[in-house]
């Protein structure tokens, strides 16, 4: 799903799978290099990567988005 007028970057990273077949591990340079292209992006390109993730994946993305931000700002309370 694309957004009329927005770009979204390519996200292709290596991975490498662990023992674990629902776990994929990576190195620590990919995650740093998804860390660099995540704080590169504009206001715009960012509201789009989370758009394009939670039509992408509505099963398990806003899980996932919900849990993230409230490590980082906690629900209000009431």
């Amino acid at each position: 799903m694309r957004c009329p007028g927005i770009v979204l970057p390519r996200m292709a990273v290596r991975t490498v799978t662990v023992a674990l077949p629902w776990r994929m591990a990576e190195t620590e340079a990919a995650a740093e290099l998804r860390i660099t292209r995540v704080k590169a992006l504009d206001e715009q390109n960012l509201v789009a990567v989370v758009t394009y993730m939670l039509a992408k994946y509505p099963e398990t993305f806003p899980a996932m988005l919900d849990d993230a931000l409230s490590t980082i700002s906690p629900k209000a309370d009431g």
